[in-house]
């Protein structure tokens, strides 16, 4: 799958202004969050798979609509959103995640930047080069995923947590950090140097017949497993940019449930711009106040938590 949380680990995610969030993964990897009260082996289980905003970015875990919803429905919600996945990583752990737990729905994420992420060898935007899994498109046009193109390297930084600031703590970080520098630079380049020598395959595809083929596989296994699979979809805000051809994709899976978190959002605003939207829904700190980060905050998770409360309880009903 790529960069994976390490099960057990704890950390923080922290911030121009204000304290940091904690930030923990249960045995299995799933994002950590205070058990819902009164489970029993009855209860109905939900698994959320996405990427930072599900996995619940600058929010304590608590807040997250994971969290949120479990308390709402009394059920046992598994967080599997992973910052900066894609729709190739999301599938893999469907894949292995449906059959594994056999959850009674399963929430997928879907947002307009979800099928990039799969289009590229790199997660972009970090100081070391991410490789993460992504489509392959062959001749016959079957869409495979393609294993991220080398596991990257684990170095345990705990030990750092306890050290006081200082320039001698620095350089020992360094000497820790550096390892890491190199084994991702060589791997780099052995990579470079498989796809210009025909070794490796390449990303490749046309984005709206990937999203059709990845929900079409998840919604099979759901049915498979008797699951049933609701498709989250949100963007940036409201007015985030859609391909109009990737929208009827999902929007044509047959058995799944469609949650439109981006009219839940936008229906409480008193304007339609990203002004009022941002007011409401990414996070602010500091005197004057400013962002700080702009993945969707407690309110948001909250609105989003009912909604699939509303989507789950109305198939109870039917």
């Amino acid at each position: 799958m790529g960069y994976v949380p390490v099960p057990g680990s704890r950390g923080n995610q922290v911030f121009p202004v204000g304290p940091s969030i904690p930030i923990g993964y249960d045995e299995f990897g799933f994002r950590a969050a205070p058990a819902p009260p009164s489970l029993d082996q009855s209860t109905q289980t939900v698994l959320a798979l996405g990427c930072s905003y599900t996995h619940g970015d600058a929010c304590a875990a608590e807040d997250t609509y994971c969290y949120q919803l479990s308390q709402m429905i009394h059920a046992k919600v598994m967080n599997a959103g992973r910052s900066g996945y894609g729709l190739a990583g999301m599938l893999l752990m469907a894949q292995e995640y449906i059959p594994e737990y056999k959850p009674s729905f399963v929430i997928m994420q879907f947002s307009p930047w979800l099928v990039s992420r799969s289009l590229t060898l790199y997660l972009p935007g970090y100081g070391l080069h991410l490789p993460v899994p992504y489509f392959v498109t062959g001749f016959d046009a079957a869409v495979s995923v393609h294993p991220a193109a080398f596991v990257p390297k684990n170095v345990n930084f705990d030990a750092f947590r306890s050290t006081p600031f200082g320039s001698s703590d620095f350089a020992a970080f360094f000497m820790k950090a550096l390892p890491l520098f190199a084994y991702n630079d060589v791997n780099d380049l052995a990579v470079h140097l498989k796809a210009h020598l025909g070794l490796l395959s390449l990303p490749s595809g046309e984005p709206s017949a990937l999203i059709r083929n990845a929900y079409m596989q998840v919604a099979a296994l759901c049915r498979k497993n008797g699951s049933r699979l609701i498709i989250l979809k949100i963007g940036e805000w409201c007015h985030a940019q859609y391909d109009p051809r990737q929208l009827r994709e999902i929007e044509d899976i047959p058995d799944a449930l469609l949650v439109d978190a981006d009219q839940v959002l936008c229906s409480h605003l008193s304007a339609m711009t990203y002004e009022a939207y941002a007011r409401e829904y990414v996070h602010w700190r500091g005197d004057p106040p400013r962002i700080v980060d702009p993945h969707p905050n407690k309110l948001a998770h909250s609105l989003i938590a009912q909604a699939l409360s509303n989507a789950i309880r109305g198939t109870d009903k039917n």
